[in-house]
């Protein structure tokens, strides 16, 4: 479970925030696994193995959040009661969430998204920046604009 994730179980507000930036900086997607005291194996064990193939685009972490419901609630995440909650965060930005009995389809799709989200911004972020090393396009490359004649212009033909 190591290579999977920095934390594996979350044990605070603090390191949850931390898991959340830190897992970003590296280009993946984390999902976090909302349970009730004693966790879920169940859910567990299924995001782990579907995790497992994708180390460098989804980490995945385990809290078990009673404790903090109140913490968690200023930062903006509530819960109906229906656990576990399955969320993937980019960051701060919730991407995607599964609640309550979700089948183990419905966290394939959560893992699978995750991990195609990531690629796709990995692979868009190393193209922007092949191209701004080259002198070519790429974000915020400079566009020829089309100013109309100029005094030293040859005239148009048409």
């Amino acid at each position: 479970l190591t290579s999977l994730c920095a934390r594996g179980e979350l044990a605070s507000v603090e390191e949850w925030e931390e898991e959340r930036l830190e897992t970003s900086r590296q280009g993946k997607r984390l999902i976090v696994l909302y349970t009730k005291p004693g966790g879920n194996k169940e859910a567990q064990d299924l995001l782990t193995s579907l995790c497992a193939p994708y180390p460098s685009t989804v980490a995945l972490s385990f809290f078990d959040c009673d404790k903090h419901l109140e913490k968690l609630s200023k930062k903006g995440v509530r819960f109906t009661g229906r656990f576990p909650v399955a969320i993937v965060y980019h960051g701060e930005k919730k991407m995607d969430q599964l609640m309550g009995d979700a089948s183990p389809a419905d966290f394939e799709r959560l893992v699978t998204n995750a991990h195609q989200d990531a690629a796709e911004d990995t692979a868009h972020s190393a193209t922007a920046a092949a191209a701004a090393a080259s002198g070519g396009g790429g974000v915020g490359a400079a566009i020829p604009v089309n100013r109309g004649p100029t005094a030293s212009s040859a005239p148009n033909p048409w």
